[in-house]
């Protein structure tokens, strides 16, 4: 390990906490650590070849996720950290730093377009009108199928509800 990757993991714990990134295991010419992502509550692991900072780190995988994070919220943030590698890296220079600065950045500017995007709908929704309910007329009425609904099923967040009902003829489908 270099010099300069230990100054800048000492300059991430340092900032963020101790414990952010932490060296799991060295194999061959490879080290390998965890890094929190103190915002997102992700852990994710990282691959530091020894010719850091004059190849590339890599981010394998997510190594943990927090219990209020939403489904796949790790492999999105896992996605993002490479996306943000790619940006960020410069060979001969350690980038870890501006990779968890960028990253959390990235990070903190989807959520409140996120956010923005729910109050807008929210808006939207307290701003429709109810349309208009078609007239029915007597004939209409007979030709209508009897519908069988199911009991509602919810499950993470979404809502199920079947329907059927018996068919005579491939006109009435």
């Amino acid at each position: 390990m270099t010099d300069e990757l230990e100054n800048e993991i000492e300059a991430i714990n340092s900032i963020y906490g101790a414990g952010t990134i932490l060296k799991v295991s060295q194999l061959a010419a490879q080290h390998h650590y965890t890094l929190v992502i103190p915002q997102a509550d992700v852990t994710l692991r990282i691959l530091i070849p020894d010719q850091y900072p004059e190849t590339c780190l890599q981010f394998t995988t997510v190594d943990g996720v927090g219990p209020t994070a939403p489904k796949g919220f790790g492999s999105h943030v896992l996605i993002t950290a490479r996306r943000v590698v790619q940006r960020v890296y410069t060979p001969g220079q350690v980038c870890l730093f501006d990779v968890l600065q960028e990253l959390e950045q990235t990070l903190d500017h989807e959520s409140s377009t996120l956010r923005e995007g729910e109050a807008n709908v929210s808006n939207q929704l307290d701003d429709a009108q109810e349309p208009p309910s078609p007239t029915i007329n007597a004939s209409d009425a007979v030709l209508q199928p009897h519908w069988t609904l199911s009991t509602t099923v919810t499950e993470k967040k979404s809502s199920f509800l079947a329907r059927s009902c018996a068919v005579n003829t491939t006109v009435e489908a």
